[in-house]
């Protein structure tokens, strides 16, 4: 399993539009070739920022469509422009230890 990570820094105030532009922006990484899930978190600490962390089947190319090529990039990326502050910082990293996350993990009790 591939991890890919995307960090946004969004313009103060337009976190909603980020958040809705992704929702309807998602559906070009979900095709791209060797994927297998994705989430996007935001930052508790800083609010205008976002983590985008892509699972992909190892094999996949890091320049597979939608994970490296501009051109495939294009179609999930482009409407989330408008809504950052930087230029996104992607890194793409290999599992070297442990067995990885479950998909569903089981609920935290709090035993307080």
């Amino acid at each position: 399993m591939l991890l890919d990570t995307v960090l946004f820094e969004i313009r103060p105030g337009a976190e909603s539009e980020f958040e809705t532009a992704f929702a309807a922006a998602q559906r070009g990484i979900e095709v791209a070739a060797g994927y297998e899930a994705h989430e996007l978190q935001r930052s508790i600490d800083r609010e205008q920022q976002y983590l985008l962390l892509i699972e992909r089947r190892a094999g996949a190319e890091v320049s597979a469509p939608g994970y490296g090529s501009a051109a495939d990039a294009t179609a999930w990326y482009e409407p989330l422009a408008p809504y950052l502050a930087t230029t996104p910082r992607v890194e793409h990293y290999k599992l070297v230890a442990g067995r990885g996350l479950p998909a569903n993990p089981p609920p935290v009790i709090n035993c307080d």
